[in-house]
């Protein structure tokens, strides 16, 4: 473009001055030589500026056309975007909806996206008797067998725990005796963070005329997690040897002795 206003400029300007210079001084008749080659100079000088302004056409086009594809490009991209966010939305409501969560996108909000994202990538609370002392034998005081019964809350914090405890007795008489008693654990108002422990002590009653083989203690309850959206149910068994002091998970080949008896009622 820059070249082609140079030519244009130097053309015209050679034709004013060859008309300035012979025919309108008219100092002396210009031949017809000069005269081609004014006409000539002053064709080249139009031929450049319509060359100037076809560019200056071509270029709006180009431009125009430019801004379109963009335009386009830009529609596309956002409903590319309006789509994704679509799909998002109903994965998020469908994931909602498996956790029980109401969705309703009107209302959505960034502090409401993290706080459910926080829910569904909540870690479960894993509650049970605790691995190394879940039951420890105590003493025998005053009529009673007195034990120490242990839960450890692992991977996440627990909420609103609600256990009871139940105890069938192996006699050294070989007999198994279920304890009508049911012991209030947790009473529903307790939480237990991460990585703790609870504990609390039980008495069984001695039998004057047998000793106590084995104990068996079975939990049964429900918990929840730490933003209360999701319960838990409860329900293990534990053994105790009194002999050996052995603490350790029911045995299968006790099942068929102690498993009705271990059911609660």
């Amino acid at each position: 473009m820059g070249v082609k206003i140079i030519v244009l400029v130097l053309t015209f300007g050679m034709a004013l001055l060859l008309a300035f210079e012979k025919i309108i001084k008219n100092e002396k008749k210009a031949t017809a030589f000069e005269y081609v080659i004014f006409f000539i100079l002053l064709a080249a000088s139009a031929l450049n500026l319509w060359q100037i302004m076809d560019d200056n056409d071509q270029n709006k086009i180009k431009e125009a056309t430019e801004s379109a594809n963009r335009d386009s490009l830009r529609v596309g991209i956002q409903r590319g975007i309006d789509s994704g966010i679509s799909n998002n939305y109903k994965l998020l409501a469908f994931a909602f909806a498996k956790q029980k969560i109401d969705f309703d996108s009107l209302k959505f909000s960034i502090g409401e996206t993290k706080q459910i994202v926080s829910r569904i990538n909540e870690v479960t609370p894993d509650l049970d008797f605790s691995a190394e002392n879940g039951i420890k034998f105590i003493n025998e005081e005053g009529g009673y067998n007195n034990f120490r019964i242990s839960f450890t809350c692992r991977d996440a914090k627990a909420t609103d725990i609600d256990i009871n405890l139940y105890s069938v007795i192996l006699w050294s008489n070989g007999k198994y005796e279920r304890i009508p008693q049911k012991y209030l654990f947790m009473d529903g108002n307790l939480d237990l963070s991460k990585d703790s422990e609870y504990s609390s002590i039980i008495g069984l009653s001695t039998n004057p005329f047998h000793k106590i083989n084995c104990i068996f203690i079975v939990a049964k309850g429900i918990y929840w997690n730490a933003s209360h959206t999701k319960s838990y149910s409860l329900y293990s068994v534990r053994r105790f040897e009194m002999k050996s002091k052995v603490y350790s998970d029911l045995p299968p080949e006790t099942y068929p002795s102690v498993r009705k008896l271990l059911e609660p009622k």
